[in-house]
């Protein structure tokens, strides 16, 4: 089923990318603004155990890879670019990571990773599916 020229696997991969390139494009933000990211309700002390002693690193890596590597992916695709179609898998997977060494580095859990790790999912399901790759094959 298409909506317009992009099938509906590729409008919902780009709300998916959307949601987490606005989410982590801010959220790494004030973690780089305020690394103790004591205005975000987080707390250094879960870092205790972590190669980080506060979330100025987490930060620039959310803000970089997750948020401005969304918007890249999303301009890849609203341009139909075949080069588009990897780094579209490679987003889901690297949320995917950030959420299980999240799980692993601080031994919490949280709704939100329930959330987030299964948007990486379908992120990933999304950029696979064959009318996704058959879009940005230009076939």
């Amino acid at each position: 089923m298409n909506v317009g020229s992009r099938p509906v696997t590729v409008w919902l991969y780009v709300i998916g990318a959307f949601c987490l390139g606005v989410t982590a494009f801010v959220s790494g933000l004030l973690m780089i603004l305020d690394p103790s990211a004591m205005t975000m309700g987080l707390e250094v002390e879960w870092l205790a155990g972590t190669p980080f002693q506060d979330f100025l690193i987490p930060g620039f890596i959310l803000f970089s890879v997750l948020g401005i590597g969304s918007f890249v992916v999303l301009y890849g695709i609203a341009r139909c670019r075949q080069w588009a179609w990897w780094p579209a898998v490679s987003l889901g997977v690297a949320l995917v990571g950030w959420i299980l060494t999240q799980v692993l580095l601080l031994r919490m859990y949280h709704v939100l990773q329930l959330i987030y790790g299964v948007l990486g999912v379908a992120l990933i399901l999304l950029a696979i599916h064959p009318a996704t790759r058959s879009y940005h094959s230009g076939a």
